[in-house]
């Protein structure tokens, strides 16, 4: 959380549920504005998830948030397939 307000634009808004700086995509479905890092070091890929209030998204909301998180993870890994 910390990395995510450092990096964050400040004009993002902190999601209620862990104080992380980012957007609401959905009603109750909260993104944090920075996704996922590669350490350099390590070459590990971080992804962070979206938080959803005890409703959760819509069922045809889900869909676009798993992808969102998927899409996350390739454009980290092809970050590294490229160095």
């Amino acid at each position: 959380m910390r990395y995510i307000n450092q990096h964050a634009d400040p004009g993002d808004d902190p999601d209620p549920f862990l104080g992380r700086r980012g957007f609401e995509i959905f009603p109750g479905v909260y993104a944090p504005s920075i996704r996922g890092p590669i350490v350099s070091e390590s070459g590990d890929i971080r992804v962070w998830l979206c938080e959803v209030d005890d409703v959760g998204p819509d069922p045809r909301q889900e869909a676009d948030v798993r992808v969102a998180i998927l899409r996350t993870l390739v454009h980290e890994v092809a970050l590294i397939m490229i160095e």
